[in-house]
């Protein structure tokens, strides 16, 4: 194999060299490569080394499979080299003239250039490469080759000035190596397209045209120039196979339309391919060649270019295309197993005129002497064996016997049913669609709702590769179109899947476990449930404040609690459960007919809430259960296809406009250079995300070297901007860039433009009538103006100014109104001009042209008319021929009051506060309040009989005054003699503009960091200051500002914090008020219940009756916490000392000396074993213990004063012995008493504040006091958890807090304790 390969390699470079020896060697390889223009060029070199008479190459099986014919017997093959494998490997190729049909088979199609055809493809070539055609075509054509070759070499100069060593070029300077380059370039591919479209003649060419030929004389050398001028000529050449194509498609509709007929297929409405039956061997290759419909030509699948020595740049395909990539829009293109340079797919269409990649035959010429016509044997059977490698001819018609028996279907008439499945699978860009259809198709629901569900779910297109090759699918209205190679969309040879069928199908699968793996159908259900949670979700957060108050949706009320992921999953829990469905559905539709009559339930309307409802609906379906056995769906290549490519093309740049720009600019003629830079400035540097197919994991970027297109497991797509400027136009000219609704849009604005450059000398008609006067002139909705109008109207009116090119005006400058605001911009003018308006609402008939005067022309027009009927004084209405004084005119009288009023409204303190302190129209109109309240409180009944009775006197008096005073007031702003409280201070440091979140987390620092001096530069930093060093200024209007220094700020802070005047009302309810919900959810926490929902309604309402309950359920600490937070002030929790004496938490205490303590402070807390309390002349000092019994001993034997601490005053410590306290009166009273105690009678033998010393009657008496160890004292039980641990005593929860008692009584419940004790 390797000698093999030698051989084969140094046959290349033998003939690579023979082929430029002369001039004929040249043309004849040129037309040969002419013929086989979709093959790269060693392979077009090795076919014309061994076949030059070779017309339309394919290998057997395409012969077989797809053309229904037969490789004849005795055939040889031409051998080419497949390198797609891990080592090379030999694959043949044979002619069509090798080939035989049978009664069933697939004719050929060869294109061939016309005369009349002269009509259509100069025009076609002119819009494609903005070369003129004059004519000639020749000339045009040998002009775009000068021009595709001179960029071609720019853009890999080097590559090839470093292969010219050894050859004849060495010897030239680099510039001349460059000219003679493009100079063999251009007349060998100008040469190449002449011989194709059969128009080669003497007068064209002669030798000495190609004298710059015969120095590329080394195989590296000619391997670049023929791999350029094969590049470029397949371009060109598709090109004009593509204008050719569709100019026989329209003729042959045309007659069919005349003729009242069809040629198309009865059920797909395609060109019937099927020839009739002519006997194996009797139909010649000339016959098969005049009648042709399709053949394949270039490369078999597999066909890999080997390595260039040149380089990748210099062996590449050329012009727009990428490696083997077809010019787009091809009709053709990538639609077989055939003829592609990257051994991809070429066209098989029996349907369709021009749908082959076939070149016509020319004459043959037997065996070249310069070394063409060579059979390879080097891969061969031995001699005699030619065909052993392939089927003999008898097997070969048995095989497409075979394949022409089966029955075709929607799925098997050109693509495999695997390949199909893997397309279905595929899921159409949509994210986990898998999981999706399994859920959707698990309702099922009718065919039709299938099909329309899959309709809507996939979206634009698939590229993979599978065993078979590329497949390209693209996702229609009518189906999935699927073709072999990079294309499909536009494919008449596509087969099309409609979605029913692919209903049904996917059914199949998911049935038998084939669609989707194992994981994907068992979550399935969840996942949908999960998207559902979702919407609601995100639909609930979009509740308006009206929408929450009036409690949509309570089932979710809880939604708040947690997290998003947290409180999404619980809620795809929750819809498992009937109940809570019925409940939210339920719901939902109360919302939804409410919705429909108010839309300002939601903030964002993006929501799709009918669908959400169906969604809902469609849970409680009956469910069919899938199952799978697969792990993993079967794996494919991926690619982005040709189709993708034009529509993420098609989308235009990310700038508002910008693809309408884009079309416009490519409808005049531009250089491709001018077209490239046009591009690049428009889409500029970014990108974007879901750019292909809307895919999620796909991306659009473009930057200063064109545009990349990523997309999730496929190779990125790069174009440079001349390759996007050809991919763009070439869609413009199959008008594939806009969509019809796009194109209408262009064509309505196009038309607009028509009228208004026309009517351009109507507007300068009127305008010439009306020299003074803004002129409007309508076109369409909006009303225009023109030049110095325009300048002056955009100024008034705070406008766009734009300029538009009229022809013979150039370019002029011009602002619009839309109509149905014309009256307010109008009235707007007016304040300073005459207004001409020229109405066409329907741009045909008379223009309706009025004109409305400004308010100072109409208020001049009004008192010319009042004197002229009145006169100046009104005399010729009421005059007095006694009275000869002369009265002053309606002007005098106005200048007159002009004053007076100007005076009185220059000192209206609420005008010029507007003035100095508000906008211009706001200042407007409190000055028209004050200038109607100086006239109406004026005593001058002629001064009010004006300003009421003649609108143009007010008016006037208005305008005159407002914009004299305004300016003036505005820009002088006097010292305020406002001075600035410490209310305004604490307005601005509380005001924090509705960012309550900010507002809290100042409190909550500054209650654990208040007291440390870095507290000032974090406060400055939260208010906006870049530093601490710069103090916080305060502006009450024009007022003296005040000057804080942070240090001062945090002071004031701490204090608003501690008198609870940080929060106002609203902002505590906000921050602090209850949640019913919250609270059922913690039923732990102080034993809450669903009652609480009652108790909190009304637990301001009757304290008593709520502290009761709230006793009940160990719920007093939590309650008051609630109540606390909501800033509503606490009664003070009561403690009663044995004696009966009741003392708060609280109260302030203003000597007192225990255990040899003396102290001045406040109770701050009482629990089982101390009373606390602060020191208040020590700030930050902690609460000190004092105990309890002690402190409550002390209290009923020694009063205590409640008084308010000396400010300054701390009273140091004192060690002095406690007094020994008198026995109260009632208790001496009781000594020597009887009392009875559960039913026993005792002596009271003696008795002090604490202790009673009793004996039982007829018993000894027996002494208790505090040396008995059965003298104890009560103590309330001790709980663990703060909100559980009830208060000792409390007054409104103890027999002795709920009414007060006399000493007796107290002493009675004190014998009670001490005996139960």
């Amino acid at each position: 194999m390797a000698f093999a390969l030698q051989q084969y390699h140094q046959l290349a470079d033998r003939m690579a060299t023979q082929i430029t020896g002369s001039y004929q060697s040249w043309t004849d390889f040129l037309t040969t490569a002419a013929r086989l223009y979709k093959y790269p060029y060693h392979e077009q070199l090795m076919i014309y080394a061994q076949h030059p008479e070779a017309t339309a190459c394919a290998d057997y099986e395409l012969w077989n499979k797809r053309m229904g014919r037969y490789v004849r017997r005795g055939a040889k093959g031409i051998a080419l080299i497949d390198h797609s494998g891990d080592a090379p490997r030999p694959r043949y190729v044979f002619d069509v003239a090798d080939t035989r049909g049978t009664a069933r088979s697939r004719s050929l199609y060869l294109w061939e250039f016309r005369p009349e055809h002269e009509r259509v493809v100069p025009h076609a070539l002119e819009q494609q490469y903005s070369i003129r055609y004059a004519g000639d075509f020749a000339d045009q054509l040998e002009q775009i080759c000068s021009v595709k070759v001179t960029e071609y070499f720019l853009a890999h100069e080097q590559d090839i000035l470093g292969i010219v060593d050894g050859s004849y070029l060495e010897q030239y300077h680099d510039y001349d190596k460059g000219v003679a380059f493009i100079n063999a370039a251009t007349v060998s591919t100008t040469y190449a397209l002449l011989s194709r479209c059969g128009l080669v003649e003497d007068a064209h060419f002669g030798p000495e045209d190609f004298m710059p030929v015969f120095d590329f004389n080394t195989p590296q050398t000619v391997e670049a120039l023929g791999s350029t001028v094969s590049g470029i000529s397949e371009e060109i050449l598709r090109n004009i196979e593509v204008t050719i194509k569709k100019y026989e498609r329209e003729k042959l509709s045309e007659r069919s339309y005349e003729n009242g007929q069809t040629d198309l297929h009865p059920q797909r409405g395609l060109l019937d391919s099927q020839s009739e039956p002519v006997p194996a061997g009797e139909q010649e290759p000339g016959q098969v060649r005049e009648d042709a419909e399709e053949v394949s030509t270039g490369a078999s699948p597999g066909a890999v270019e080997p390595p260039d020595p040149v380089g990748a740049a210099v062996s590449s395909s050329m012009g727009d295309r990428r490696d083997g990539e077809p010019a787009l829009g091809a009709d053709d293109a990538g639609a077989d197993a055939v003829g592609r340079r990257d051994g991809g797919a070429e066209s098989q269409r029996p349907d369709e005129v021009g749908g082959a990649d076939e070149h016509a035959e020319s004459a043959g010429r037997g065996n070249d002497p310069h070394g063409t016509g060579v059979q390879l044997t080097m891969f061969d059977a031995p001699a005699g064996a030619q065909m052993s490698f392939f089927p003999s001819e008898a097997e070969q018609i048995q095989s497409i016997a075979e394949a022409e028996s089966v029955t075709p279907s929607a799925f098997s008439m050109f693509i495999s049913q695997d390949d199909i499945d893997h397309i279905l699978r595929a899921g159409g860009n949509a994210d986990a669609a898998r999981m999706k259809i399994a859920a959707e198709f698990s309702k099922q629901k009718t065919l039709e709702d299938r099909a329309a569900f899959l309709k809507a779910l996939y979206h634009g297109g698939n590229g993979l590769i599978t065993d078979n090759g590329r497949l390209s699918a693209w996702y229609g209205d009518d189906g999935i179109h699927i073709a072999t190679g990079d294309t499909s969309r536009y494919l008449r040879s596509a087969q099309v899947i409609g979605w029913a069928d692919a209903a049904e199908r996917i059914e199949e699968l998911l049935d038998g476990g084939a669609f989707a793996t194992n994981l994907e159908v068992t979550e399935a259900p969840r996942y949908e449930r999960l998207g559902i949670a979702v919407d609601v979700w995100n639909l609930y957060h979009d509740f308006s404040d009206e929408a929450k108050s009036l409690g949509y949706l309570s089932c979710l009320g809880n939604i708040h609690s947690t997290s998003f992921p947290e409180e999404t999953e619980r809620l795809t829990d929750d819809l498992l459960n009937p109940a809570f469905r019925d409940r939210l559905l339920s719901e939902y539709k109360v919302f939804m007919d409410a919705y429909r009559e108010n839309r300002a339930l939601l903030r964002f309307h993006y929501h799709k809430s009918q669908a959400l409802l169906t969604r809902l609906e469609d849970l409680s379906l009956p469910r069919k259960e899938f199952r799978s056995d697969m792990e993993a769906v079967p794996a494919t290549g991926r690619f982005i296809t040709e189709d993708e490519i034009a529509a993420s093309l098609a989308n235009g740049s990310s700038f508002e406009g910008g693809k309408t720009r884009i079309y416009a600019f490519f409808q005049t003629s531009h250089t491709p250079k001018e077209n490239a830079d046009f591009l690049k400035k428009e889409y500029g540097i970014g990108g974007h995300t879901h750019a292909v197919s809307r895919e999620s994991g796909s991306y659009e970027d473009h930057g200063s070297k064109g545009i990349t297109l990523k997309k999730a497991g496929c190779a990125d797509v790069q174009m440079n901007w001349n390759k996007v400027a050809s991919r763009i136009s070439e869609l413009i000219r199959m008008n594939r860039y806009f969509t019809p609704d796009e194109q209408a849009l262009y064509d309505k604005a196009q038309a607009q433009d028509v009228v208004r450059n026309t009517a351009y000398d109507s507007y300068n008609a009127i305008k010439e009538a009306h020299p003074d006067n803004i002129v409007l002139f309508q076109v369409g909705d909006f009303f225009e103006i023109y030049g110095e109008d325009a300048k002056q109207a955009a100024e008034l009116l705070d406008l766009n100014l734009t300029t538009r090119a009229i022809p013979g005006a150039g370019r002029v400058e011009m602002c619009g109104v839309p109509s149905h605001n014309l009256e307010m911009y109008v009235e707007k003018l007016r304040d300073k001009y005459d207004v001409t308006i020229a109405e066409a609402p329907d741009f045909r008939g008379e223009r309706h042209i009025y004109t409305l005067r400004s308010i100072d022309h109409e208020a001049e027009a009004a008192i010319d008319v009042q004197e002229t009927e009145f006169g100046a004084d009104g005399s010729n209405v009421f005059h007095d021929p006694a009275a000869d004084v002369t009265q002053p005119t309606v002007r005098e009288l106005f200048d007159g009051y002009k004053l007076t009023v100007g005076n009185a409204l220059s000192k209206d303190t609420a005008f010029v506060n507007a003035c100095r302190n508000s906008d211009r129209q706001n200042a407007y109109l409190e000055g028209a309040d004050a200038i109607r309240r100086i006239v109406t409180a004026s005593d001058d009944l002629q001064l009010v009989r004006l300003y009421f009775d003649m609108p143009a006197f007010h008016n006037r008096l208005h305008q005159e005054l407002l914009e004299e005073l305004y300016p003036t007031l505005a820009a002088t702003v006097a010292p305020s003699p406002y001075q600035i409280t410490q209310e305004d201070i604490d307005n601005a440091l509380l005001d924090w503009h509705n960012n309550l979140k900010g507002k809290q987390e100042v409190a909550l620092y500054m209650q654990a960091h208040g007291r440390e001096r870095s507290t000032a530069a974090w406060l400055a930093a939260k208010y906006g200051w870049e530093d601490g060093k710069t103090p916080m200024y305060i502006h009450v209007g024009n007022a003296e500002p005040v000057t804080l220094t942070w240090a001062q700020v945090q002071r004031r802070l701490a204090q608003l914090i501690r008198e609870n005047k940080f929060y106002d009302e609203n902002e505590r309810l906000r921050l602090f008020s209850p949640d019913r919900y919250s609270i059922r959810l913690h039923p732990g926490e102080g034993g809450i219940t669903g009652i609480w929902d009652e108790v909190l309604e009304r637990f301001c309402g009757d304290g008593e009756q709520t502290l009761r309950f709230a006793e009940q359920n160990n719920a007093i600490a939590y309650l008051d916490g609630i109540k606390r937070d909501m800033g509503i002030e606490l009664s003070p929790p009561a403690f009663t000392t044995p004696l009966g004496y009741t003392y708060h938490i609280g109260d302030r205490i203003s000597s007192i000396e225990l255990d040899h303590i003396a102290t001045v402070g406040v109770i701050a807390r009482v629990d089982e074993d101390h009373v606390w309390h602060t020191l208040p002349n020590v700030p930050g000092q902690e609460p000190v213990s004092i105990d309890r019994n002690s402190f409550e001993r002390y209290l009923d034997t020694r009063y205590f004063e409640v008084s308010e601490p000396e400010p300054q005053r701390v009273i140091a410590a004192q060690h002095t012995e406690q007094p020994t306290p008198e026995t109260p009166q009632a208790v001496q009273n009781l000594m020597g008493q009887r009392v009875e105690i559960d039913g026993k009678l005792y002596n009271v033998d003696s008795a002090d504040e604490t202790v009673a010393h009793l004996s039982v009657v007829s018993f000894t008496s027996t002494m208790l006091d505090r040396s008995t160890s059965t003298t104890r004292r009560r103590k309330l039980p001790r709980y663990r958890h703060r909100k559980h641990r009830q208060r000792r005593n409390g007054c409104k929860s103890s027999e002795q807090g709920r009414k007060p008692a006399g000493r007796s009584a107290r002493l009675k419940g004190l014998q009670q304790t001490a005996v139960s004790l």
